[in-house]
């Protein structure tokens, strides 16, 4: 999808379409893989001007093509190319993933005052495929949604991470709304290891702007809580997310688990088993118990006891 998006955009760079078959292809995994993460390599250039009120006249703006509406949830400003008018601050809240990207977006939507079925539009950050999955979770979006997640081609194709990929999204997602006037766009962007998450709802009719509740939405995070990591951790634990890293020959090298432990807490784990590593990509190790026992091993960063899992 995001490759189909590029092909038909301006934005175009030496790219082609990847064929899931060649996810399966040994040969070809690691560059097909590749082409499904961001681009960092790419360098964009970026300028922004940005107009408000009374002023756009002064610069040329053209009212009937402004894109009005912009109720950002975080950042100071934003400008799309021509004029766009008041985005309001908003400082990014730092928290687990899922239940701040949740907050940040029934905030973005509130404070624009309509519902995610009234986007027609979206560009979700798509640094990684998990970045995307966030997205569709904290927005309810289906399987079956046929909305397309990217106006630009998303950061594999487009390119710019690193090099202010959103305000190349805004830019585009403006001329994408120009061109179907009334409608909404919403898009979103991640902190490192996302912890952090923004979202901005723009459309060409202006509506009430109001700033968004950040003690509210500040409260609502904190009252989730935090689990405490345990960096040493003899015993049972039950897993609440895993990833098997795969060398260049395609073949499994070693894992890496998230437990949750019976005192609330939570603690790594490293799977060295070449038979665990197997068995845990046929059958889902997500709810099942693992056994974690501290273990001196050699890191990248020299000797250091690590929780070895095992079944």
């Amino acid at each position: 999808m995001l490759a189909a998006v590029l092909f038909g955009e301006l934005h175009k760079r030496a790219v082609f379409a990847r064929l899931g078959g060649e996810l399966n292809d040994v040969d070809a995994r690691a560059a097909a893989v590749g082409a499904l993460d961001a681009t960092d390599f790419v360098g964009r250039g970026v300028a922004r001007f940005v107009a408000v009120g009374q002023e756009e006249n002064h610069v040329g703006a053209q009212p009937q093509r402004d894109v009005e509406r912009g109720h950002g949830i975080a950042g100071n400003s934003d400008a799309a190319k021509s004029a766009i008018r008041a985005v309001h601050p908003f400082p990014q809240l730092s928290h687990h993933g899922r239940i701040l990207a949740d907050q940040q977006v029934d905030e973005a939507l509130r404070v624009g005052g309509v519902g995610v079925d009234d986007v027609g539009h979206f560009d979700v950050y798509s640094c990684f495929g998990s970045s995307v999955n966030f997205a569709r979770d904290a927005l309810g979006l289906r399987d079956d949604d046929d909305r397309l997640l990217t106006v630009t081609g998303g950061l594999p194709y487009h390119g710019g991470a690193g090099s202010d990929y959103m305000t190349h999204s805004i830019a585009t997602m403006a001329d994408v709304l120009r061109n179907d006037p009334g409608s909404y766009g919403l898009l979103s962007g991640v902190g490192m290891h996302m912890t952090k998450h923004v979202y901005g709802l723009y459309s060409t009719e202006p509506g009430i702007v109001g700033p968004p509740d950040r003690e509210g939405v500040q409260a609502k995070l904190d009252a989730a809580g935090k689990r405490a990591i345990r960096d040493v951790y003899d015993g049972a634990g039950t897993v609440a997310a895993y990833s098997v890293v795969h060398g260049r020959d395609g073949g499994p090298e070693w894992g890496v688990v998230v437990c949750d432990l019976p005192e609330g807490d939570r603690a790594y784990g490293k799977v060295l088993d070449d038979d665990m590593l197997s068995s845990i990509e046929r059958d889902e190790l997500v709810g099942r118990k693992v056994t974690l026992t501290p273990t001196e091993a050699e890191t990248a960063a020299g000797k250091q006891t690590v929780n070895v899992a095992t079944l």
